[in-house]
């Protein structure tokens, strides 16, 4: 057991401890304990002049351990801390009691806040005088950045980072770049055409030497923290080599295998190999694997013998590549998929189909009709609240409200002569007796919270409505029935959150880690999140999320800084390893491994967070957390509770 004595430094605070504590009877009793060598105060160790005092007093003392009387360690820990590196003392030797958080401030009783003090300080005298020496070591800070979704937000967030020099490293699950606002027809509430705002921005990313595109890719694993991550990025084959197509529909026209178009809600068709739909980006063919003939172990080289290029590759597989990066963009966006009451309904689509028909790109060149349908001449607009346990947040029906006006002044200017109705859940202070108003081809319904939204029904002249307002039964016929269900967060977030540490909230969005604050910042070091990845966001909204985010992420690496790396690693002993793999489950950084010659564990020191979750699950023993060992922990205690000291042996088994 370590036998070094200890100074206390005591802080006044200003006015702060001094007149809410008795510190000459703080200073007396914890100066009478047998290992403490002298008490010694100083009105704000925190000022300029208090650092250079309290590093002069370690530096004339370096063989005793520096408890210090202050407040906490997450204000001014990494002061005292740097105080103690100009002394020349490894600042893991000294100790700081939060007597002012944990005393004064949270006990108003002058007699009791001095009693906590004093065992604050007994705590930490006990753990101090058995803390080791650790060694701090650094490492470069990768400058490079991984931005996961190429939507709107992460197509902004690549942009920016590359003209500012940086390289990434662009990854899209899907085979296109521009994510949901590709698929828009324009853009609210400014009118823009989508395409025309966004494909010179797709054009630029795609084609900056900096920026490095996977599509039809996910991440794999993330291992890492700020400024040293390693991303293992699987790549799915396309079957088609991009750098050989010139996107000319040569192999399209050969195939005799016809699938649904999804990028078109089901309402055209499109061949096995195609382009996933007119104006994507990048212009590249790519196979479904699920519809042509050659995964379903048929003969067929239609479009391999048509291709002028020779540009498809069946033998194309699979392929995992990694790259390092400083940092990592969430640009996941989100999803609005039509609840399963609705869908297999004729005459009912979700906004997002509806948004395909207007666009001119569209499967029916900007006319607002179903396949072989007439134009309809009622249309009704749903605006769906969501299902308990997780209703439509406010910003999801604040961005839906405005899809849907876009909706209402599109439809005027493609159907003039339809009457529109609009059904909508009212909440406030006319919610209660429901209602509604009409504006020139506009009908609003207003329903009520306790009003619902029975089945629909299919009849000759569409679809028939049921529902109650002002608890009546009532109906409407109407020819199409548009339904704007809420938007939830990417259903990949969930997934990909359990293997990067990011936590998703109900409505599968990733959390902040300040929600006002630091919107843009995820709660584990080094992940960022921009746009719909977080929030229901507009257009607008997400290239300006998607900025904030990236100036984030360029402010953290810095080129040329040197990352300090925490000591507090977990050690492992080897003989005590059972080999019994828990502290591999238990680790969330997969900082350890098991040894292929030895099979006992061994812990990686630039991945360990020493979070301790490895020592806490070990049956052995075995896994120690350096700066937390039982001996110290367990002096600590004694020292919060009646001092009774240490009663377990750091060698001892628990």
């Amino acid at each position: 057991m370590t036998t070094a004595r200890a100074r206390v430094y005591v802080c006044e605070c200003g006015p702060i401890l001094k007149d809410a504590m008795d510190l000459d009877a703080l200073s007396e009793r914890i100066g009478a304990d047998p290992e403490v060598s002298e008490v010694v105060r100083y009105a704000t160790l925190c000022s300029p002049d208090g650092k250079e005092w309290l590093a002069q007093q370690m530096a004339e003392h370096p063989d005793e351990r520096a408890v210090i009387a202050a407040c906490s360690p997450r204000e001014h820990g990494e002061t005292f801390a740097d105080a103690a590196r100009k002394a020349g003392i490894n600042p893991y030797l000294i100790g700081l009691a939060s007597i002012r958080e944990q005393a004064v401030w949270v006990t108003p009783n002058r007699d009791e806040a001095l009693e906590k003090a004093h065992h604050l300080l007994l705590a930490t005298l006990r753990r101090v005088v058995r803390q080791e020496p650790l060694e701090e070591k650094d490492i470069d800070c990768l400058t490079d950045v991984l931005v996961l979704g190429a939507g709107v937000a992460g197509l902004t967030a690549a942009k920016l980072l590359a003209e500012a020099g940086r390289k990434v490293t662009l990854v899209e699950t899907s085979p296109a770049v521009g994510g949901r606002a590709a698929l828009l027809s324009d853009i609210y509430p400014g009118g823009e055409c989508a395409s025309c705002v966004l494909e010179p921005m797709m054009d630029e990313v795609l084609h900056h030497d900096n920026v490095e595109l996977f599509t039809q890719s996910v991440l794999d694993e993330l291992l890492g923290f700020l400024g040293n991550f390693t991303a293992r990025i699987r790549r799915q084959a396309r079957q088609v080599d991009p750098e050989a197509c010139y996107g000319c529909h040569t192999c399209h026209e050969a195939c005799p295998v016809t699938m649904d178009n999804p990028y078109d809600g089901g309402l055209s068709q499109h061949k096995a190999i195609h382009v996933p739909y007119t104006g994507a980006l990048p212009n590249v063919s790519m196979v479904s694997e699920d519809h042509c003939l050659r995964f379903a172990d048929e003969d067929c080289d239609a479009c391999v013998n048509a291709c002028p290029f020779g540009a498809i590759d069946f033998s194309a597989s699979e392929s995992v590549v990694e790259r390092r990066v400083g940092a990592v963009i969430l640009a996941t966006g989100g999803d609005s998929e039509l609840p399963a009451r609705w869908q297999g309904i004729c005459g009912v689509i979700d906004a997002s189909t509806l948004e395909r028909l207007l666009s001119s790109a569209g499967p029916t060149g900007g006319a607002v009709h179903l396949p072989d349908l007439q134009p309809p001449r009622t249309v009704a607009l749903f605006l769906d609240p969501g299902d308990p346990p997780t209703p439509a947040t406010a910003e999801d029906t604040k961005l839906r409200t405005l899809t849907l006006n876009k909706i209402v002044h599109q439809l005027r200017e493609k159907l003039p002569e339809a009457q529109l109705h609009e059904l909508a859940f009212i909440y406030g202070p006319h919610s209660a007796a429901g209602g509604g108003s009409s504006t020139r081809g506009l009908r609003r319904l207003w329903l009520s919270p306790s009003d619902q939204i029975g089945p629909v029904e299919e009849v000759r002249s569409g679809v028939r409505i049921n529902y109650t307002r002002r608890g009546l039964p009532e109906s409407l016929d109407v020819d199409l029935l548009v339904v704007l269900p809420p938007l939830r967060g990417a259903k990949t977030n969930a997934l990909l959150g359990e293997k990067i540490g990011v936590l998703t909230g109900s409505q599968g969005f990733f959390d902040p880690a300040d929600p006002v604050l630091e919107p843009y910042r995820a709660s584990m070091d080094g992940i960022y999140v921009a746009g719909c990845a977080r929030a229901p966001m507009d257009v607008g909204e997400t290239a300006a999320a998607a900025a904030a985010t990236t100036g984030g992420v360029l402010s953290a690496l810095v080129p040329g800084r040197r990352l300090r790396l925490t000591p507090i690693s977990a050690s492992v002993d080897p003989q005590r390893c059972g080999r019994c793999h828990s502290c591999v489950v238990a680790c969330p950084f997969q900082a350890i491994q098991m040894d292929p010659e030895t099979g006992a564990a061994t812990v990686n020191e630039l991945l360990c967070r020493g979070c301790g979750c490895c020592a806490a699950a070990c049956p052995c023993g075995a896994m120690t957390a350096q700066h937390f060992t039982d001996e110290q922990l367990t002096a600590e205690l004694g020292g919060l509770i009646d001092d009774f000291g240490p009663t377990i042996p750091s060698d001892s088994s628990p």
